[in-house]
């Protein structure tokens, strides 16, 4: 779902996405899928990190895209 929210928002190379409620960040990763930069945030810092164990946050979701939901 996050791949074609990215893809109708034709997020591409040299356009910024950002996403107030970044959660596990699939749209950013979606969206730099497609070369946009993205940035995120969160105000709660247990969705951030998931709660799927250490090795599943938004840093290692940006390294292997095995997290996002």
């Amino acid at each position: 779902m996050a791949f074609l929210m990215a893809n109708q928002a034709r997020a591409a190379s040299g356009k910024l996405v950002y996403d107030p409620f970044v959660g596990t960040d699939s749209i950013v990763v979606s969206a730099a899928h497609f070369g946009a930069i993205t940035m995120g945030a969160n105000i709660d810092i247990r969705v951030v990190l998931d709660g799927r164990g250490p090795d599943c946050n938004v840093w290692s979701n940006f390294q292997t895209g095995e997290c996002a939901t």
